[in-house]
């Protein structure tokens, strides 16, 4: 469902760098990649999530930070839902 040619873009984003970030998010009004300031106009649109838009500066894909933390949310627990669930093994030490 993805374009292809924005596909081709991501793959080569995610080589360019050593640590793969194609995708950052926007905090403290700063590219997580780069660390440059994002300019004010730019943060709105980010927020507006209608469209897909790049650092000027690194080129990496800008995203909200409550975008990223509600999707982080969402795997964490999902996550902890695949685990099965343990019993806790009790030892104790006596002198």
């Amino acid at each position: 469902m993805v374009d292809e040619r924005l596909l081709k873009a991501f793959e080569a984003l995610r080589k360019r760098y050593g640590n793969g970030l194609a995708i950052v998010t926007v905090t403290r009004n700063a590219c997580g990649g780069c660390f440059n300031a994002v300019p004010p106009q730019m943060q709105i649109e980010i927020s507006q999530k209608k469209e897909i838009i790049a650092c000027e500066n690194c080129g990496r894909v800008l995203i909200a930070d409550d975008l990223a933390t509600s999707v982080d949310k969402k795997e964490r627990i999902s996550d902890i839902e695949d685990f099965p669930r343990r019993k806790m093994k009790r030892t104790f030490e006596f002198d």
